[in-house]
């Protein structure tokens, strides 16, 4: 009796036009997650609430947004920007070869001899600044922090006569 309502409630579904259009949306942070261009469903929900994912040029601040078949995401993933166009839905994450089929890639194309943006540098940690060979003390907090506020003259030439002194 049960398998014969729940049959019911689909063949209901299907004729019903609203029940049709909520199968036909899903929220963007899941879709974002079984697509595998987000690798959990925390990162695909954060980066919506940050508000750095448009839909079709609008700002998303919502997680549960909803998404349709056609509509545009446009994000920054790794110091690239990812604009991609809605193909379809997956009930389940997906391998990455079946992912792929579910958007269409809109992005610029990478450009092999480009050099990397700052914001990619930064993410991957290649570029760094060589570690101090000791924690700065109050003093020379204090004449960093001025140092940062007024743009004055870098006061490591005084730092470094300091620890000479000592």
């Amino acid at each position: 009796m049960a398998t014969n309502k729940r049959r019911q409630d689909l063949a209901d579904r299907n004729r019903d036009p609203a029940m049709a259009e909520a199968d036909e949306c899903r929220r963007v942070d899941r879709w974002l997650h079984v697509t595998r261009l987000m690798k959990t469903r925390a990162l695909a929900a954060a980066l919506a609430r940050s508000g750095r994912l448009r839909i079709d040029g609008v700002h998303v601040r919502k997680p549960g947004q909803r998404l349709r078949r056609g509509q545009v995401l446009t994000f920054v993933k790794a110091g690239r920007v990812w604009t991609v166009r809605v193909l379809d839905f997956a009930p389940r994450r997906l391998p990455a070869r079946e992912a792929v089929q579910l958007y269409e890639d809109l992005s610029p194309p990478k450009v092999a001899g480009a050099a990397p943006t700052a914001e990619a540098s930064a993410g991957s940690g290649s570029v760094r600044a060589p570690a101090p060979a000791h924690r700065p003390d109050k003093r020379q907090r204090r004449a960093l922090r001025r140092w940062k506020r007024q743009e004055a003259p870098h006061p490591g030439g005084d730092i470094r006569a300091d620890r000479e002194r000592e």
